[in-house]
């Protein structure tokens, strides 16, 4: 059972407002995941300012 799952059978069986729980917890999951996604491609920035092969490669994207 993942962890979401586990959290969303118990606030349902717990709290009647678990709708909107479980989606601001996703919305959180989400949003550390992109900040995460962000500060590791930051550091890929070479001294001129342009993305280096790896940057490129995490974010899913050709070189230009």
């Amino acid at each position: 059972m993942s962890t979401l799952s586990a959290v969303r059978t118990s606030l349902t069986s717990v709290n009647p407002f678990a709708t909107i729980i479980e989606s601001t917890f996703v919305f959180v999951l989400g949003f550390c995941s992109s900040l995460r996604l962000a500060i590791e491609v930051s550091g890929e920035i070479d001294h001129t300012n342009r993305l280096t092969t790896r940057g490129y490669t995490l974010l899913g994207v050709k070189e230009s």
